[in-house]
C-alpha cells in the first residue's frame, strides 16, 4: 500500500510536470511564430530602407552633377564678363568708352543663382542620404535583433520538446509503476485472505482431533471393561487396545503437531 501511494504521487507529479513542460513549450512556440512575423516585418523594413538609400544616392549624385553644370555655367559666365568688361577704348575724340556688358552680367547673376540653388540641392539632397543611412542602421539592427531573438525562442522550443519527452517517458513510467503497485495490492490481499482461510482451517482441524482423541479415550475404557468380562477375548481385545493405543499415540501427535501450528 506504501509503495502504491508513492507511485501514485509519483504519477501526479510527472503529470504535473508534463503539463508544466507541455505550457512552456507552447509559449516558446508562439514566441518563435511572434519573431519570425517580427523578423519578416524587420526585413521588409530594411528592404525599403536599402532603397530609399539607394534612391537618396542617386539624387545627390545628380545634384552634385548639377552642381558642378552650375559652377561651369558660372565660370563661363564670369570669364565672358571679364572679357567684355575689358574692352574699354577711347573714342576718335579721345573719351572713353565702355562696353555695354548688361548680356554678360545678367549670365553672371543668372548662373550665380543656379550654383546657389544647385547648392541647396546638394544639401537637401546630403541630409535625406544622412537619414536613409540612419533608418537603414535602425532597420539592420531590428533584423539582428530579430534573429537573435528567434534563435533564442527555437532554442526555448527545443528544450521545451525535450521537456516534454522527458515528462511523457516519466509519466509512462510512474502509470507502469501504478499497476505494478495495485497488482501487488491485489496479490498481498489475496494472499492475507488465504492466510485467514489456512488458519480457521487449522483450528477447525485442532477441534476435530481434541475430539477423536476424547472418542478413542472413551472407546479404550470400554474395551478394558469388555475384556475383564470375556476372558476369551482377550487375545482380540489385547490386539485391540494395541491398535487403539497406536491410533491415540498418533492422534496425540496429530493434536501437539496441530497445537503448534
Amino acid at each position: 500500500s506504501r509503495v502504491s501511494s508513492e507511485a501514485t504521487h509519483a504519477s501526479q507529479q510527472a503529470q504535473s510536470a508534463l503539463a508544466a513542460a507541455q505550457t512552456a513549450l507552447n509559449r516558446a512556440t508562439a514566441a518563435e511564430q511572434r519573431w519570425e512575423t517580427f523578423l519578416g516585418q524587420a526585413r521588409a523594413w530594411l528592404q525599403t530602407a536599402e532603397r530609399a538609400l539607394a534612391q537618396a544616392r542617386a539624387e545627390l549624385a545628380n545634384a552634385q552633377v548639377a552642381l558642378s553644370a552650375a559652377q561651369s555655367q558660372l565660370r563661363a559666365a564670369q570669364n565672358a564678363l571679364s572679357s567684355c568688361q575689358a574692352q574699354v577704348y577711347r573714342d576718335s575724340e579721345g573719351n572713353t568708352r565702355y562696353p555695354d556688358c548688361s548680356g554678360p552680367s545678367s549670365a553672371v547673376s543668372s548662373a550665380s543663382s543656379a550654383v546657389s540653388n544647385a547648392q541647396s540641392a546638394v544639401q537637401s539632397a546630403q541630409v535625406r542620404v544622412n537619414a536613409a543611412q540612419e533608418e537603414r542602421e535602425r532597420a539592420q539592427a531590428r533584423v539582428t535583433e530579430c534573429i537573435q531573438n528567434v534563435a533564442v525562442a527555437r532554442e526555448a522550443v527545443n528544450d521545451g520538446r525535450r521537456a516534454v519527452g522527458s515528462g511523457e517517458r516519466a509519466t509512462s513510467v510512474a502509470q507502469r509503476a501504478m499497476a505494478v503497485a495495485e497488482s501487488c495490492v491485489r496479490e498481498a490481499a489475496a494472499a492475507q485472505q488465504a492466510a485467514q482461510a489456512a488458519r480457521a482451517a487449522a483450528d477447525e482441524g485442532l477441534v476435530i482431533a481434541r475430539d477423536a482423541v476424547r472418542l478413542v479415550e472413551d472407546s479404550l475404557v470400554h474395551v478394558l471393561q469388555a475384556s475383564r468380562g470375556a476372558e476369551e477375548a482377550d487375545s482380540l481385545a489385547s490386539g485391540a487396545r494395541e491398535a487403539m493405543g497406536s491410533r491415540a499415540e498418533k492422534l496425540r501427535t496429530y493434536d501437539r503437531e496441530s497445537e503448534r501450528l
